[in-house]
C-alpha cells in the first residue's frame, strides 16, 4: 500500500524532514499489517527491510541456547527496527514478531535493490541461454526432419543410403 506523507508526519523519526524530503521517503515506504504471532524477520536471516511501527505491539526475541527464544524487548508505536539492513553483512541479529494486529512502514534497503538488480541480470543471462538452447534444439529437430525426409524419399524411390 502506498504511504501518504501525512502518515510520516506523526512519527518522530521524520520530525525534522521538509515536505519534499517526506515525499521522497513516502515513495520508498510501504504500509503493511502485522498479525499476532507473525514474524517480521527472523534471527540470522538476511536483513533487507527496515520497519517503523506506526501502531503495533511487537516483541524482539533472540536465541537463548538451543531452540528456546528469550524476549529481548517490547516495542510499541513510533519505534524503528531492522536497521541492520543498512549495515553489512545485513543479517538480522534477532527475531521480531507481532503481539497484536498493527500497522508498520516497511522500506527495503539499498542492499536489497542491488541484490534484486543482480538477480534480474542473472535471470536475463539465463533467458539468453535458454533462447540459445531452444535455437540449438530447433536446429537439431530440423536436421532430424531432413534426415527422416531423405530416408522416406529413398524408401519410396527404392534407393537406400
Amino acid at each position: 500500500m502506498t504511504v501518504n506523507v501525512n502518515l510520516l508526519k506523526g512519527l518522530s523519526l521524520f520530525n525534522n524532514l521538509s515536505e519534499s524530503q517526506l515525499e521522497k521517503v513516502a515513495r520508498l515506504c510501504t504500509k503493511i499489517t502485522i498479525y499476532p504471532g507473525q514474524s517480521l524477520f527472523k534471527e540470522r536471516e538476511p536483513g533487507h527491510t527496515i520497519f517503523v511501527s506506526m501502531k503495533a505491539d511487537l516483541e524482539v526475541l533472540f536465541t537463548a541456547g538451543g531452540d528456546s527464544m528469550a524476549r529481548m524487548e517490547w516495542l510499541g508505536a513510533d519505534e524503528t527496527l531492522g536497521t541492520i539492513a543498512l549495515i553489512p553483512p545485513h543479517t538480522y541479529g534477532s527475531t521480531a514478531r507481532g503481539l497484536t494486529e498493527g500497522t508498520l512502514l516497511a522500506s527495503n534497503s539499498q542492499y536489497d535493490k542491488i541484490r534484486l538488480m543482480r538477480e534480474k541480470k542473472r535471470w536475463n543471462e539465463k533467458q539468453k541461454s535458454r533462447r540459445y538452447d531452444q535455437e540449438v534444439m530447433d536446429e537439431e529437430i530440423w536436421n532430424y526432419q531432413q534426415r527422416q525426409h531423405k530416408i522416406t524419399t529413398a524408401q519410396k524411390t527404392g534407393l537406400h543410403e
